[in-house]
């Protein structure tokens, strides 16, 4: 007599997609005055050029300025404070912060670059002096903007890497828009998300002095990911005999942008009054 068993097999496959999700976000309201960023802020991307956290390069949590009280980053001397990006080379990103440059000092500074690993290639700097001009230095020429001395102002980049394209925003004001591939000095770069440099810099190589706040890193569409398409998602009490075998298909795609990893795990159940010897 030909004895069967019965088969179940159940797959599960699950693919994150995200849109409008806050990344990132810090406001530097958890830590501790006088403490360095990147020493303090456990388990964030927070490092310095060189990965030398509490180190000079580590930027000082101050409290003497805060667009969102009580704290901001305080950026001068040796500070040279990255923030990585894993490299990212699809979807649609917009990277805001609030600056503060008191007129006293010489200046700030900051910069966007294609790489995770800071000194490569640099997307473009942005100067501003202590007297309410700046400059974003992108594709070998100078793109001049003005800001508010001794108050706080918004600074927005909105990266869309499936276009190729960024537009810097200060207060409110468009500086320009740019193919994201062009670096500082020419028009040959890689289009790639990589990191942000807050550096101690000013125009005419002087020193910067500034406080940030409000630094939010959000994906506004999601990166290219992969999905899988499963049919059908279930086979419910297919029968196969383990002694004439016999197979029941299910067809995975991958209908996505990226290459997809997955695992499947089949289950099933097996009358418990019939032998099992040999089904595999």
């Amino acid at each position: 007599m030909k004895k069967l068993f019965t088969f179940l097999a159940f797959m599960s496959i699950s693919c994150a997609l995200m849109a409008q999700t806050v990344v990132f976000s810090d406001n530097f309201d958890s830590y501790t005055v006088g403490s360095h960023l990147a020493q303090t802020a456990t388990g964030t991307a927070w490092t310095t050029w060189n990965h030398l956290p509490g180190g000079t390069e580590d930027g000082v949590i101050s409290s003497t300025y805060a667009a969102s009280a009580p704290n901001s980053l305080y950026i001068t001397g040796a500070n040279d404070v990255i923030y990585p990006f894993s490299n990212q080379t699809s979807g649609n990103y917009t990277l805001d912060f609030d600056y503060y440059i008191p007129s006293t000092g010489n200046g700030a500074y900051f910069n966007i670059q294609h790489y995770y690993s800071p000194g490569i290639q640099w997307s473009f700097e942005c100067y501003m002096t202590n007297a309410g001009t700046g400059y974003v230095h992108i594709g070998g020429t100078n793109h001049n903007f003005t800001y508010p001395q001794n108050t706080w102002f918004h600074i927005s980049n909105a990266i869309n890497l499936d276009n190729d394209s960024i537009t810097i925003t200060i207060n409110n004001n468009v500086v320009g828009t740019w193919p994201f591939h062009y670096t500082g000095d020419n028009t040959n770069g890689l289009c790639q998300l990589g990191s942000i440099d807050f550096y101690a810099g000013a125009p005419n190589n002087a020193i910067g002095t500034y406080y940030v706040d409000n630094f939010t890193f959000t994906e506004v569409s999601a990166a290219a990911v992969g999905e899988m398409s499963v049919n059908p998602d279930s086979l419910l009490n297919a029968t196969i005999s383990y002694q004439t075998g016999g197979a029941s298909n299910i067809a995975l795609v991958n209908t996505g942008s990226a290459a997809l990893d997955y695992r499947v795990v089949p289950t099933y159940t097996v009358d418990s009054l019939l032998p099992i010897k040999n089904i595999l």
